[in-house]
């Protein structure tokens, strides 16, 4: 621990000065200075909260290679959006704001050596592909969509490839709601959005994939002819591990993951997470979780024709990585089902490795153990007669082409990258250099003469102005005997042995490499600084004594191989383990430790206060699901997060496992936020069966909606969104571990309505506390 306060007379970070911070947009390796083909110059693009203009403004900026003196970035130009969502029918966005600031989304792309490609805004809202010219400053737009463009990437021979998510037009719901109409689903998130002709959920989640060419200057596009894409450019093909491309190297082929509406009945053979989603896309062909059930596509770029490219399905869990031969005439898919003729587990579960033939469908498997082919997080084609597969713990396996068969062999990835490095024309190499304390800025290095300086720092005042909590990795093990790593910000103001209010924040978190105000990190998975999303707060609270730990996962492999119910089981335990180790270490107040969850971690959160004993102060789930009885009816009883669907002896399970089935042993102030919307606010039912038996029992809890939800989303960037609901997080944490109240007037009301869930919380306090029950084991037979 740090022998004394880091900080003495800054005041700390506040709300609105951590969202006018500033980020560079990373790529899936974290880098932020993309190189043009010449490897003459570079762009860097950097996001910024504006508060004044309730806005987010994104600088593209572009320096030279060939002197350290060039490498200084300008400013090519200045784009503004506002952040806020889009009014869709039904949430589900991959598309909007978060799509054109998310970290690990929407990065540069050369098309040439002057010009490059990202997505913004066009003049109606929607989000079009548009080329910046960083010599000319000019901007052209080369998409004209009436939807958002989602993603895209280019190909050789002036290829190009997007998908736009899908028009929904309400004339035939409007109708039949005046004529009155039979319900066609049991997904009743449609229904809720007034969405009645047998359009689904599923339906309004699929893009179209177009194929262009560059004719002339002008891009001509075609849609795919299918009617059931999944909007998977990113999700797949640009995941945080890969970053490999769909388009064959000659720029004439498109590998697309085309979602099955009808499965052949044979798939019902498949095995592992595949076979539950198999099974709910029969019971519901138009629901949810069909979108689930895949097949890979061959598509001609310049026809806009689609062959499959296998009889096999494409893998749920985990994806598939693939490359391409350098030939274009072959795929390698890792890990994959096989097709039907190979009926070992591994090929029925997803653990298989092989490489298929694009033209013949024909496939030859790839000699990798199943237990490790899932362990892959990247395949890659290095040479005609070489591939080599990247692991989760960063192992290498490679194989050649030797007399007519793939054997393995030692990896040459590593020197066939140092010897390319001779045709390197540029002498500058410019990186991101920053640490856990030490904020993210641009370097520059010449290669020839060995010497090194700053180039660009967006944020040089940071650690001048205000109060910030020193930073360190924690480690830890939990009761199951596993070592847990997690990211602890120390109390701007520390003093040995003085013990503090500490907030446990999950779902993710910046390694010791990288500098994150928020808590979460992990290049193309959380926000570091500038807009973020959610109620991650951990320097706001540390500047104001609050300590926070920032969990991230487990050391040993063996506390990940657990069903989703078992995990988020386990993930509860450990929260009560990790408070546990931080009072026996003499930092933390026992009586004053708060938990916070976002998006799949609010279950973490709310199975903790349910079926853990550790007396927590307070607690945030926050825009949620979780495995309450009335979010799976809204959703057609699917398949959802290990939980079977609550019917016959499948009942008692939910029964036992459900916290909403377990709130009169929930004893914490608990305050549920929605911050994601559309247009009939369908996702306010997420969290009610918490919040109304709660709320039945008279216990401490809070339903916030966030400002403008028509308007909200899962991954907020909108400056007044996010700092009326950061705030209110804030006050929230500071008022129950603190026992502090914000004097403003305006704030009247919010704490006349805590003190009264205070009063629910005394009295809760002073009723004996249920114990566990099992319906399992009490349920009598009479």
């Amino acid at each position: 621990m740090p022998a004394h306060a880091r900080s003495t007379m800054r005041p700390p970070l506040s709300v609105a000065d951590a969202i006018e911070t500033a980020r560079f947009q990373v790529n899936y390796k974290g880098e932020a200075a993309f190189v043009s083909p010449d490897r003459k110059r570079y762009v860097s693009l950097v996001i910024r909260g504006d508060v004044q203009n309730d806005g987010v403004r994104m600088d593209v900026l572009a320096g030279g290679l060939g002197s350290l003196d060039s490498a200084i970035p300008r400013l090519v130009t200045s784009l503004f959006t506002r952040g806020l969502s889009h009014a869709a029918p039904i949430v589900i966005d991959p598309a909007g704001p978060s799509a054109l600031l998310s970290p690990g989304s929407n990065v540069p792309v050369w098309i040439n050596n002057e010009e490059i490609a990202l997505l913004w805004e066009d003049a109606t809202g929607h989000n079009q592909i548009f080329a910046v010219n960083v010599l000319s400053k000019t901007l052209r737009q080369l998409t004209n969509e009436n939807t958002d463009v989602v993603d895209y990437m280019f190909g050789a021979n002036g290829s190009l490839a997007y998908d736009v998510k899908v028009a929904y037009s309400p004339e035939r719901s409007q109708e039949l709601i005046r004529n009155g109409f039979a319900v066609q689903s049991p997904d009743a998130t449609a229904l809720l959005s007034w969405i009645v002709d047998g359009t689904s959920t599923f339906d309004l989640s699929l893009c179209k994939r177009m194929a262009a060419v560059d004719i002339e200057g002008i891009y001509r596009a075609r849609a795919v002819p299918s009617s059931a894409i999944a909007c998977d450019l990113s999700q797949l093909y640009l995941s945080p591990t890969t970053g490999v491309r769909p388009i064959s190297p000659d720029g004439r082929k498109l590998l697309a993951n085309v979602q099955v509406s009808a499965a052949p009945p044979e798939w019902s053979a498949y095995r592992g997470d595949f076979g539950g989603y198999f099974k709910d896309a029969k019971d519901s062909p138009r629901g949810l979780v069909a979108g689930g059930i895949g097949e890979f596509v061959i598509v001609d770029m310049t026809s806009g024709t689609l062959e499959p490219l296998w009889a096999a399905p494409t893998n749920t869990n985990p994806w598939s990585e693939f490359a391409w031969a350098p030939d274009s005439t072959q795929v390698l898919i890792a890990p994959t089902m096989l097709p039907l003729d190979a009926s070992d587990p591994a090929s029925l579960e997803g653990r298989a490795v092989a490489i298929v033939d694009v033209r013949t469908g024909s496939y030859e498997r790839i000699p990798v153990d199943p237990d490790v082919a899932v362990n892959i997080v990247s395949a890659d084609w290095v040479a005609p007669a070489q591939i080599e597969l990247a692991l989760r713990d960063g192992q290498t396996l490679a194989f050649d082409r030797i007399r007519g068969t793939w054997q393995s062999t030692a990896p040459r990835k590593q020197e066939n990258a140092a010897a390319g490095l001779d045709g390197v024309s540029g002498t500058i190499l410019v990186n991101l250099h920053q640490g856990m304390n030490e904020s993210p800025r641009l370097v520059g290095t010449d290669v020839r003469k060995g010497r090194s300086r700053d180039l660009f720092d967006p944020n040089p005042e940071l650690f001048k102005r205000f109060a910030l909590g020193r930073v360190e990795l924690a480690h830890w093990t939990d009761s199951g005997g596993h070592a847990w790593e997690g990211r602890l910000y120390y109390p701007a103001h520390f003093r040995q042995g003085v013990r503090y209010p500490l907030v446990i924040q999950t779902h993710g978190y910046a390694g010791k490499n990288e500098f994150s105000i928020y808590g979460q990190g992990r290049p193309a998975g959380g926000v570091p600084s500038g807009p973020g999303w959610s109620v991650y707060l951990a320097q706001p609270l540390a500047g104001r004594d609050i300590a926070v730990l920032q969990i991230g996962g487990p050391i040993d492999a063996a506390a990940g191989h657990e069903t989703d119910f078992e995990r988020t089981q386990s993930r509860a335990r450990t929260l009560a383990d990790a408070a546990e180790h931080f009072v026996g270490l003499g930092l933390v107040d026992r009586t004053k430790v708060g938990i916070m969850g976002h998006s799949s971690a609010g279950r973490d959160i709310e199975d903790a206060l349910a079926f853990t004993d550790f007396p927590y102060a307070a607690a945030i789930a926050a825009d949620h699901y979780d495995i309450n009885y009335l979010q799976a009816a809204e959703y057609g009883w699917a398949h959802d997060q290990g939980m079977p669907a609550p019917f016959g002896e499948d009942l008692e399970v939910w029964l036992d496992g459900s916290p909403a089935f377990n709130v009169e042993r929930i004893r914490t102030p608990l305050q549920l936020e929605v911050t994601s919307g559309g247009e009939a606010n369908s996702t306010l039912l997420w969290g009610w069966e918490m919040f109304s038996r709660l709320r039945h029992l008279q216990k401490p809890v809070e339903y916030y909606v966030v400002p403008d939800i028509k308007h909200g989303g899962h991954l907020l960037q909108n400056p007044r969104q996010l700092l009326t609901l950061q705030n209110r997080a804030l006050d929230w944490w500071l008022f129950w571990l603190a026992s502090y109240e914000d004097p403003s007037i305006a704030k009247e009301s919010q704490y006349r309505d805590w003190r009264a869930l205070r009063a629910m919380h005394v009295a809760d306090l002073s009723r004996p506390r249920p114990a566990p029950r099992s319906w399992r084991s009490t349920t009598s037979s009479d």
